[in-house]
């Protein structure tokens, strides 16, 4: 576990030697009772997610960096008895150094970040087949600055995460991935393949169709050009007139460079139309509603805003579509006069050229040109096809599997939940509920009570069965996941943080506005105190402006 946090920059008169001592359990951080901001509970948790090897304290917490500058955080864990040292600045931040007990660096002891984490997976046992440290506890160390506290998205660990690598994580993290690793792995390969194969029709590296109208309409056109090439040989052996045979062909080839012509302008013709549908559909939309009130002051201005909004929102998806639409035809179209031009340039050199066996042969090539290009354009559609049937075929396998490997991880973990919820409210308030519907779907909620502090105590009660019932060594929980929360129950979630033998970091301000049981915790469990000026965690606050300024 860890034991301790030392930084030289510190406030002297909150932490005299600049060291910080944890023990199991609970670890609490105090503000103040008036609830000062910016005195430092947030940034020391911040700090605790860099000791773990997070680097959101480098990228979010830009306001320490210009105004304490350079500094070394220094920190210790121990596992059975024995104590490993390491220290991470804020500048090399990606590297770790071995320290001795005093923080000296080690020579030839400097690790990367990556195996840094890896030996902090190895000292903590987290032997979750297939997931990294940072993917088991970054998403648990919920803190302002990280953006990982949507109530009803605790497996989220941004707000950006993609669903399927959401899902997969918490498989791993409850030991399930095992049973499912091939089938990921088959459904992933699969994916791959079909996406390589997109982007290689995207960059025109390969000829293809992206419609079984298209498909059609080049089989249509295949078995019209093997007509032609046939008739063409014939004729020569034959020693039929060449001259009415190469006529015969400028007839045909000048009659489907016509249907093309007309092909062009009919989507010529709907591109405009689709520009013309795009700009009357980018209405003007009223953001004031003042005037509206000078003459009906008791209108309904947030009903009228709440539809503002949505025609905001159906206007730019119904853009969206336009565009896509637009971009189609425009593919379509750069298609159709390019079979145009090749058409062109084969009516040309036939028309132009003298040697009349010359012509036979630039004919036939011209036609088994494009004969080849269209048949290989729909033996791409067929492949491509082929690979999307695949990738769906693979992804719905992978969906049975997880839904067969969670459906009893999510059942002990309602479980859990309900068996903590109903510690707190003695079996009279409904517990948190997750539920996991495929790979990429899952939803977490408390049936019929959404209330803020309702949904941030799902969360804390969420966290805790996961460290409860699985190998996950740590929570940390900022203030802003405490503060909404009613006193009689906050005061039952520190007794159940105090019960785990594992280590929870938290912080909360106001200590003396809750319950005496509840203070009692808090004073117990106390790692840390801070307050505004030299009681702030580096010993000033930086957000107040100074005389003179």
């Amino acid at each position: 576990m860890l034991i301790e946090v030392k930084c030289d920059k510190f406030s002297t008169a909150n932490v005299p030697d600049g060291k910080i001592v944890f023990h199991k359990g609970l670890n609490t951080v105090l503000g103040t009772e008036s609830g000062s901001n910016s005195i430092g509970k947030s940034t020391f948790l911040m700090i605790l997610d860099f000791v773990f090897g997070g680097i959101d304290y480098i990228d979010k917490c830009k306001d320490v960096h210009s105004n304490v500058g350079e500094h070394t955080i220094c920190f210790a864990f121990e596992f059975n008895g024995e104590k490993y040292y390491f220290s991470r600045s804020n500048i090399e931040y990606q590297k770790v150094w071995e320290c001795d007990s005093f923080y000296n660096q080690i020579p030839g002891r400097e690790l990367s970040l990556n195996d840094y984490l890896n030996k902090l997976k190895e000292l903590y046992s987290l032997d979750c087949h297939g997931l990294s440290f940072r993917g088991a506890v970054g998403r648990f160390i919920r803190v302002y600055h990280r953006d990982n506290m949507k109530e009803d998205r605790p497996l989220d660990a941004t707000p950006s995460a993609h669903r399927a690598e959401t899902i997969m994580d918490f498989v791993k993290l409850c030991n399930l991935y095992s049973a499912i690793e091939a089938e990921e792995r088959m459904a992933k390969e699969a994916d791959e393949k079909e996406k390589a194969f997109k982007g290689a029709y995207k960059y025109s590296y390969i000829s293809y169709v992206s419609s079984k109208r298209e498909y059609e309409e080049n089989e249509k056109r295949i078995a019209e050009l093997v007509e032609q090439r046939d008739a063409l040989l014939e004729n020569s052996n034959q020693g039929i007139n060449i001259n009415t045979a190469l006529q015969q062909q400028l007839v045909k080839l000048e009659a489907h460079l016509a249907d093309l012509n007309r092909q062009c302008i009919r989507i010529e013709s709907q591109i405009r139309r689709l520009k013309s549908d795009r700009t009357k559909g980018r209405g003007k939309f009223t953001n004031d509603f003042s005037p509206l009130l000078q003459f009906f002051p008791d209108a309904n201005v947030s009903a009228l805003e709440a539809v503002e909004n949505f025609h905001h929102q159906i206007s730019a998806i119904l853009d969206q579509e336009l565009k896509e639409a637009e971009k189609k035809l425009n593919d379509e179209l750069t298609t159709v006069k390019s079979e145009m031009k090749h058409l062109e340039e084969s009516i040309e050199e036939i028309s132009s050229t003298k040697n009349l066996t010359k012509a036979v042969a630039i004919q036939y090539s011209k036609l088994e040109t494009e004969r080849s290009r269209r048949e290989e354009a729909n033996k791409n559609y067929l492949l491509g096809k082929k690979l999307s049937d695949e990738t769906k075929e693979y992804k719905k396998t992978l969906d049975e599997q997880i839904q067969i490997q969670v459906n009893h991880m999510e059942q002990k973990i309602n479980s859990e939940m309900g068996r903590l919820n109903d510690f707190i409210y003695h079996g009279k308030k409904n517990p948190p509920v997750l539920r996991i519907k495929d790979a990429s779907h899952y939803e977490f909620y408390t049936y019929n009570d959404t209330g803020t502090g309702t949904q941030y105590k799902g969360m804390i009660i969420f966290d805790l069965s996961m460290l409860n019932i699985t190998k996950l060594p740590i929570l940390v929980h900022d203030s802003v996941l405490l503060k909404n929360i009613e006193d009689y129950a906050l005061e039952k979630l520190l007794e159940l943080y105090m019960q785990t033998q594992k280590q929870v970091f938290i912080a909360i301000d106001k200590a003396g506005s809750y319950t005496e049981h509840a203070k009692e915790i808090m004073e117990n469990s106390k790692i840390l105190q801070l307050g505004a000026g030299v009681h702030a965690l580096f010993g000033k606050n930086w957000n107040e402006i100074k005389e003179g300024e």
